[in-house]
């Protein structure tokens, strides 16, 4: 008497478990190709080695994983080359598409240094207080920008 709800509902039943095992077939087809492509994305990204290079694959894959380190390599050299306008666009674009990732810090460290070569103090006054605020590993690199731009 008690499972008579059960025995009239089998069929109900039986629709949910196969739904609930093609959505997790589903979502572990999927989770597979994404490692695969990561891999493969990661592969392609270790072969890169001019900076035009590097620039147009996290262009085309910001959302890779082996998109991360390039974003902050490519924007470290944009800033050693002396195009800090194209090194601020790819911490930024690094900020906005990795808004959790524990290299923020970097990111706006990098971003600090490329408002401050660009004659833009207040912006990299708060680019350095935002690692202040996020990292202090990079602390000292921050309070050294933040002195550099103190009577400015």
């Amino acid at each position: 008497r008690g499972h008579d709800w059960f025995r009239g509902n089998t069929k109900w039943i039986a629709i949910i478990i196969v739904v609930a095992l093609v959505s997790t077939l589903t979502l572990h087809y999927r989770q597979r190709s994404t490692e695969e492509n990561d891999r493969r994305l990661l592969a392609d990204a270790s072969k890169l080695e001019k900076l035009d290079e590097k620039v147009a694959f996290v262009r085309r894959n910001p959302q890779a994983s082996s998109a991360v380190p390039l974003y902050l390599s490519a924007a470290r050299e944009y800033l050693e080359g002396g195009k800090a306008e194209e090194a601020l666009g790819l911490a930024d674009d690094f900020i906005k598409h990795y808004p959790e990732h524990l290299l923020q810090g970097l990111a706006h460290l990098l971003k600090g240094y490329a408002h401050e070569e660009l004659s833009q103090p207040k912006q990299a006054v708060e680019a350095y207080k935002k690692v202040l605020e996020l990292e202090p590993l990079y602390a000292t690199l921050a309070e050294e920008g933040l002195s550099r731009l103190k009577d400015r």
